[in-house]
């Protein structure tokens, strides 16, 4: 499974992390030997390599926020060395395992190994089956990403399975726990890992070998011990504490939780205590006292990947209706969403069967009082609806009829429309197919709209529908009051690590109405027709489309023009082993270097896999992988040394190289592509453009307010009402810099609806979405003929300076030349009289004139 592009950069700050670490566990060890050599104690700021790590990481703008705003929370194992650990923020639905699985790729890449111990640990039964089901599955993405990063040799276990050392020694073990298993406070199953087992063969010296026994007891001071004599026990506690396995913590707020003070600190502290190499948390929601955030997706990456549904419509019914009236209303939503699925289905191919999710208060056999709502009643109702018995399913504890059964399966296609619920369904469960969320109980307590609410918002197929109603999900609620069940979706969607979507929860129910306004384009703009330029790319009968990398970059490069020949040099130096004596003879030293070649038993299948998702044509790649193989085998004929275990680090040197090729390979299709006119950036273009809206919905609420402060008001801005949630300080500041600027006609905040789609492309798969445009004439009057268009992204200080951010400045760069007809088979800049017609720059913090250099706005 190809990352998203979300998921890629999330892996790309993951590889920072891991180098940092890299770097910084060597200077450490240098300076802790040094001062141990001196006989001076390591102080605990030189041991602590990890916070060292954060520290270069938030000084290169690699972190979400500024080291102040996100201090680093230090840890130590059991055996007191200091423990990496830091925390992905993903929303629900945004692939939190596959993240997880890519994650531990990453790590054994940095490692250069590719086997060894992976405590994977979960919340709940449910997502424990649904993470085993897929880590079972050798056709799973999960799995493959692991076989890929094992050279296929992954096993998955549980913890009563027989784990020995020579399962670590030879594979990727991949162990599930649940939270219980490892914290104390649930004692039952903490305790029996505690317990001798009298297995697992080869962790520990054979009984009665009282030499071994005292050496590794050295060796390991830490581990759990029983009897006056002390003796090690052979438990799956001291095996974890041996083998220093990576964990992968899955929904890491439930383990941490805030029920109690001190209960994230305990919880962390227990799984410090299994001596882990390194721990990466996964959660919607990290617990930011306890959490080092490295990475936060947003709902905005979500819904720019088409993997979600948005807007949520919300429609809510007062107590005095029936909940029957609900469910009949909900009914003939289902029903009009199945009719346009079935026509959507005829035109395109693609197999959607709308479901819905229905929470009832009730599911016991001995709880159906005639009082409460009860699934038996719902189903009854549902049957006196029309509705076949066998699209109806219960799933609760004790009545689970929905099974295993595959509600996707475009084959056998799935007879199931309803499922009623009442908790079993919280967390866990994953179907694309779920649109309606319908709640019968009191939903004046939110928990029943925050838990559920995630459950209805995955996109089928990860790919827009183009079908308004098709495109959105929808909560149905009896018994509950319009405002607040808005808000406790949008808690839901806080909860789900989505909160920056909370403006896209639309209420249906009049009562709403209020609420929701219609923000229009100030009265001078209304009439206007405004149109920003697209990345187009020109078909043969002289229209014009969206420029698409696979179609328009990736297949036009040449991969004979790819080598390994660059790197050669880089691997025989680096794969080398040093062997040196030293004569201390009259105080002199006298040393010897001698280096043997360690190459050997390289797999052409191991490469080629691991480099599939940069050279797609898989021939291709394998002609690369073998030819610099052979030579590289040619070259190390003698001294050879069975280096299998490095195989991942190699890997990772034949990635980068390639990528740094493939890269100047498409930043060169992509020039040649705007020079001959067959890719263009430009207004002239007679289809394809973009046009701006004229109004949108926006639901407002009481608290929020427009971007004014004490001393200043917007005046300049395209549309009337602008909302200060949808600015941070950086993009505060501008605007209003860009609002005192005489020759700007109007500016408008693009990324301030997101729903809105505008973003221009460069020579990589991934999108630009600038945060600003604004148009700017001499006298700042939009009727003036000479005009030019402006587009800014801004960047903080802290963040001007790493990969993104040069890209991004390096492709607004490019636009602007391309855009203003300078740019030349040359690639360089002409110098042509008179004013730009467009400027495209990176903003950074402070600097604001400099973005505005050669504009009509930089006068005055």
């Amino acid at each position: 499974m190809e990352l998203k592009e979300y998921q890629q950069q999330a892996s790309d700050k993951v590889d920072a992390w891991l180098k940092a670490l890299s770097e910084q566990r060597a200077e450490s060890e240098r300076v802790s030997a040094m001062l141990i050599e001196a006989a001076t104690q390591v102080p605990p700021e030189v041991a602590d390599f990890p916070k060292k790590a954060w520290t270069v990481l938030g000084d290169q703008g690699e972190l979400p926020l500024t080291p102040t705003a996100n201090p680093y929370a230090s840890r130590t194992t059991g055996s007191g060395k200091p423990l990496p650990h830091a925390c992905l923020k993903i929303p629900t639905g945004g692939g939190k395992t596959l993240m997880g699985a890519a994650a531990v790729e990453r790590i054994l890449t940095h490692s250069g190994r590719q086997t060894g111990l992976v405590l994977w640990i979960v919340p709940t039964r449910a997502i424990y089956s649904q993470t085993k089901d897929a880590l079972w599955n050798r056709e799973h993405p999960y799995r493959q990403r692991l076989e890929l990063a094992s050279g296929g040799r992954v096993k998955v276990f549980e913890k009563d399975d027989e784990l020995t050392a020579r399962d670590i020694a030879n594979h990727l073990c991949v162990m599930l726990l649940m939270f219980p298993s490892a914290n104390r406070q649930r004692n039952r199953d903490f305790l029996r890992m505690f317990r001798d087992a009298g297995k697992y063969d080869g962790f520990f010296p054979e009984d009665g070998n009282a030499l071994a026994e005292g050496e590794f007891a050295n060796s390991h001071p830490s581990l759990d011990r029983e009897g006056a004599e002390h003796r090690v026990k052979h438990s799956l506690f001291n095996v974890f504490k041996v083998a220093r396995p990576i964990v992968i913590l899955d929904e890491a707020h439930k383990a941490y939780g805030v029920k109690k003070a001190g209960a994230p600190e305990e919880y962390a502290q227990a799984i410090s205590r299994l001596d882990p190499s390194i721990v990466v948390e996964l959660s919607a929601t990290p617990n930011s006292n306890i959490s080092n955030l490295l990475v936060d997706i947003t709902g905005t990456a979500l819904q720019s990947e088409q993997m979600i549904k948005l807007p949520i419509q919300v429609q809510t019914f007062s107590d005095v209706q029936s909940w029957r009236h609900t469910l009949a209303v909900a009914r003939d939503r289902l029903d009009t969403l199945e009719a346009l699925a079935s026509g959507f289905e005829a035109e395109s191919g693609r197999y959607i069967r709308p479901v819905a999710v229905v929470r009832a208060e009730h599911t016991g056999r001995s709880q159906r009082d005639g009082v409460k709502i009860h699934v038996e009643d719902v189903r009854e109702e549902l049957i006196n609806l029309g509705v076949d018995p066998d699209a109806i399913k219960v799933k609760s504890a004790e009545n689970d009829e929905l099974g295993r059964e595959d509600l996707m399966n475009p084959v056998e296609r799935s007879q199931v429309r309803w499922i009623l619920t009442k908790d079993a369904l919280k967390e866990g469960w994953d179907c694309p197919f779920a649109y309606l969320l319908v709640l019968l109980d009191n939903t004046r307590a939110k928990t029943a709209i925050t838990q559920m609410v995630g459950r209805v918002m995955r996109m089928p197929h990860v790919q827009f529908t183009e079908v308004q109603q098709l495109d959105q999900c929808y909560v149905i609620c009896h018994n509950a009051e319009v405002r607040a069940t808005v808000e406790h979706v949008r808690a839901g969607l806080q909860n789900e690590g989505m909160g920056d979507l909370g403006s896209d929860v639309i209420a249906e129910d009049r009562t709403a109405q209020l609420d929701r306004i219609e923000i229009k384009r100030r009265t001078k703009f209304r009439t206007l027709s405004i149109y920003l330029p697209k990345v187009l790319r020109r078909t043969d009968d002289g229209e014009f489309r969206d420029l698409d990398y696979d179609r328009d970059i990736l297949a036009h490069i040449d991969w004979c023009q790819l080598h390994l020949d660059d790197i050669q040099r880089v691997l025989a130096s680096d794969s080398t082993i040093g062997f040196a004596s030293v004569d201390l003879e009259d105080g002199v030293s006298n040393v010897e270097d001698r280096y043997d070649r360690v190459f050997d038993d390289f797999e052409l299948g191991y490469f080629t896999r691991h480099l599939s998702s940069l050279i797609p044509n898989p021939w291709a790649c394998a002609s690369l992988v073998s030819s610099a193989l052979a030579r590289l085998e040619g070259e190390c004929s003698e001294g050879v040394i069975d280096v299998r275990s490095s195989r991942s680090a190699y890997a990772e040197r034949f990635r980068r190289s390639l990528f740094e090729q493939i890269d100047d390979l498409a930043l060169k299709q992509f020039k040649r592509g705007m020079i001959s006119g067959d890719i263009v950036f430009s207004l002239s273009a007679k289809s394809g453009n973009y046009e701006m809206s004229r109004r949108y919905n926006e639901l407002i609420l009481e608290h929020e307010s427009p971007l004014d402060t004490a001393v200043k008001t917007v005046q300049k801005s395209l549309f009337e009402t602008v909302l200060a949630r949808d600015f941070n300080n950086l993009e505060r500041d501008f605007a209003f810099y860009l609002d005192s600027r005489d020759a700007i006609a109007w500016w408008h905040r693009v990324a301030a609806n997101q729903r809105s789609g505008y973003y221009v492309r460069g020579w990589r798969r991934n999108r630009v979405f600038p945060d600003f445009v604004a148009l700017a004439t001499e006298t700042g009057d939009p009727s003036e003929y000479r005009q030019q268009i402006l587009l800014y992204e801004t960047k903080g200080t802290h963040l001007q300076d790493n990969e993104d951010s040069r890209y991004k400045e390096q492709v607004l760069s490019l636009l602007q030349r391309a855009y203003n007809g300078r740019l030349k088979a040359s690639g360089c800049m002409t110098i042509d009289e008179g004013e730009l017609k467009g400027r495209f720059a990176m903003v950074v913090d402070g600097r604001f004139p400099e973005a505005l250099e050669g504009t009509f706005a930089a006068r005055g």
